[in-house]
């Protein structure tokens, strides 16, 4: 009964001892879960429970006057895989490539590359549609994350301008470019409970608020803007021209309406942006604008007073200059101003020219804007020259006079064309709203640009050299431009190397457009400027009439009298 006794005591000891170590186990196990491990585990289970998630903020828009987008972002979708847990490559790559329209062979190639690594994009901004073609598939490791895709509804027609961008939705382009910082948004992002499949339970506090980008409004006109692209492209296939380009500008106000280059691409498009395609050629592209100067030649002479009104040149075919011969087309006889202008004479040019103290033609043009950047942002700019030679020979202000020993871009031509438009003074350029203009730059003195912008409309009249400029029911001026290309060996009439021009105003009577117009290497037996950018600028004008409004200011060649307001 002693050693029952003793025995069962000895028992209850080891229980309680045992469930003493039972406790003591179960104490430091929660000391270690609760204290010395506390932020390990809380790290793990949130990182199994909780993830971080960018809140995507939109890059700015760009609109044209009339707040039609012409860039805007849409919602996108960005395919990814972990290499480390998709399936070995089979049947699913070549499901996963097809739906979602990549290279299986690239693919596959990629995938093989990333073994070890825990992220690998399959193809970045998608439509919501096509990526979840791809998601129903349900294969292990590829998931979509929703990020912003950029779209331009005006495709290839307003391409120079707009320009795009790349894959992160940075500028690398036109005004995407120029405007980057301004318009780039700031992502944002915020704290997601998940469960087990990673579906979003609830969103918790905390993360970072998104920030849009600001939107930019232009100038521009998307119905100018397509007729614009429309009439350049119709007429740079049919005379078979290398490139071209065409502006429209506000006569009055310098504002942009309209400006295109030919070729162009689809920024849509990644595989149409090559860099011969993406070239804004209507400020990238220098050109020697040739007889388009002729008209400022003129202009300065008459207000100089080495040039009388109806005074009467005489403009032989050949004229010697020093040791060198200026040729026109013809022998025109006398000529007076207008009739230098209406025939583009380049012998009576010439000879106005060396009326002229050296040197004072190219500070003139200078002030017109030649050789100056005309302030559009566009990083593609290209300013020119204007020659300033210490000493200026017969031959270099003779040939000055025509448009020879300078170059230009189009725009840049444009612009100096306003000073006929309003009574000598020259508009600055604008393209996009809220930014101020600059001063008007008077270039002429008053008086002086009517009477030259009255000669210039002979030029589209029966017997100038730009007829094919005309439309029925308006008045129109401007002069043609048509410069052999400067080859390895100069200036040959052999090579056939052309760049061809016209830049007008219309109506004549009270301009309200400056139109410009260059085509470079045409083609054949049409290359001269007007038969083969006179006629653009007709289909340009044709369609700005529909879409503006312009009421038609000529009835059987009679020009009608408009009061300007």
């Amino acid at each position: 009964m002693v050693a029952r006794t003793a025995a069962s005591i000895w028992r209850l000891r080891v229980a309680y001892i045992a469930l003493l170590c039972l406790v003591v186990a179960i104490v430091s196990r929660l000391y270690v879960l609760q204290v010395s491990d506390q932020q390990r585990l809380r790290s793990w289970g949130e990182q199994i429970s909780v993830r971080k998630e960018v809140v995507p903020a939109f890059r700015g828009s760009i609109t044209d006057r009339n707040g039609r987008p012409l860039a805007m972002s849409t919602p996108g979708m960005s395919l990814a895989v972990d290499p480390s847990k998709a399936p070995p490559a089979g049947e699913w790559l070549s499901l996963v490539a097809e739906e979602a329209g990549v290279d299986m062979t690239r693919l596959a190639a990629r995938l093989e590359k990333a073994e070890g690594r825990r992220f690998m994009y399959i193809r970045r901004n998608m439509t919501p549609e096509h990526a979840s073609r791809v998601m129903d598939l349900g294969v292990p490791g590829v998931t979509a994350s929703r990020e912003a895709r950029r779209f331009y509804p005006a495709g290839e027609a307003a391409a120079h301008v707009v320009g795009f961008t790349d894959v992160d939705d940075r500028g690398r382009e036109g005004l995407e470019l120029a405007f980057d910082d301004f318009m780039s948004p700031k992502q944002g992002s915020r704290w997601v409970l998940v469960d087990r499949p990673q579906k979003a339970v609830r969103y918790l506090p905390g993360g970072e608020s998104e920030a849009f980008g600001h939107d930019i409004q232009l100038t521009l006109d998307l119905d100018m803007q397509y007729a614009t692209y429309k009439a350049l492209k119709a007429a740079a296939i049919k005379t078979r021209n290398s490139a071209g380009s065409a502006v429209v500008i506000d006569a009055r106000t310098g504002e942009v309406l309209a400006a295109a280059s030919f070729p162009s691409f689809n920024p849509n498009e990644i595989s149409t942006r090559t860099p011969e395609r993406t070239r804004p050629r209507f400020v990238a592209d220098l050109f020697e604008p040739g007889s388009a100067i002729k008209p400022f030649t003129i202009a300065l002479a008459l207000e100089q007073g080495k040039l009388g009104l109806n005074e009467v040149i005489q403009t032989p075919k050949l004229y010697k200059v020093g040791r060198k011969t200026i040729s026109g087309p013809r022998d025109y006889g006398e000529l007076d101003p207008a009739g230098i202008i209406k025939n583009s004479s380049t012998v009576g040019t010439a000879k106005v020219a060396l009326r002229l103290e050296p040197g004072d033609l190219a500070d003139r043009l200078r002030m017109a804007g030649f050789s100056q950047d005309v302030g559009l942002s566009l990083p593609a700019e290209a300013a020119g020259r204007l020659p300033s030679p210490k000493r200026w020979s017969e031959i270099e202000q003779a040939t000055l006079a025509y448009g020879y020993g300078l170059n230009t871009n189009v725009l840049q031509l444009a612009r100096a064309y306003t000073v006929f438009a309003n009574d000598g003074e020259m508009r600055s350029i604008q393209l996009v709203r809220g930014l101020p203009p600059a001063d008007p730059v008077r270039v002429f003195q008053p008086g002086i640009a009517p009477e030259v912008l009255a000669m210039m409309g002979l030029v589209t009249e029966q017997g100038g050299t730009a007829t094919q400029a005309k439309i029925p029911g308006y008045s129109s001026a401007g002069k043609t431009g048509t410069a052999i290309k400067a080859g390895v060996g100069g200036y040959s009439e052999e090579a056939r190397r052309y760049d061809a021009s016209f830049t007008g105003l219309f109506p004549a009577s009270n301009p309200r457009l400056i139109v410009s117009v260059v085509m470079h290497d045409p083609k054949g037996d049409q290359f001269y400027g007007g038969n083969t950018a006179a006629p653009a600028f007709a289909d340009i004008t044709r369609e700005a009439a529909r879409i503006l409004n312009i009421r038609p200011d000529q009835v059987d060649g009679l020009v009608a009298k408009v009061v300007k307001p």
